[in-house]
């Protein structure tokens, strides 16, 4: 019997390395509302807000954060200026259909609605327009002080 050393090997053949797909870039588009009853009007006034942003990744988690950080804005947008205060559960989420884009960004457009009631019919006002960070920032890497 031949000793082991001795045996023939085969060339070991590998598969040629394929890449990985990337993601593909879609728009994401959420609508963040809530009303608030003006009692020196006397009317219901509601506010809603747009949110766009073309990211990279799964569907699930981008909405998932997208309305996390939507609800917040909204929120502190609202106590900044309009002097309100409304609990999460008043607010509410909506997304539209994705569609395909071409970058990512790493800030979302805002698009801001005040709607009141005139005469049985709602009616808007566009307020100031902005951007919501999406990502969070890098920190700069520093060297230690010794």
């Amino acid at each position: 019997m031949p000793r082991i050393s001795q045996r023939k090997r085969k060339p070991i053949r590998r598969k040629p390395r394929v890449a990985r797909k990337r993601a593909h870039v879609r728009v994401y588009r959420a609508t963040v509302a809530t009303f608030h009853y003006d009692k020196p009007t006397r009317q219901l006034i509601e506010y809603e807000m747009h949110f766009k942003i073309a990211r990279r990744g799964k569907l699930r988690t981008i909405r998932a954060r997208l309305a996390k950080l939507g609800l917040k804005h909204l929120q502190s947008w609202l106590r900044r200026y309009a002097k309100i205060s409304i609990p999460k559960g008043k607010l509410k989420v909506a997304f539209e259909r994705e569609a395909h884009a071409r970058k990512q960004q790493t800030h979302a457009s805002v698009r801001r609605f005040v709607m009141h009631r005139v005469k049985g019919r709602w009616t808007s006002k566009e307020l100031p327009a902005g951007t919501m960070s999406y990502v969070r920032r890098r920190r700069k890497k520093t060297r230690a002080r010794r």
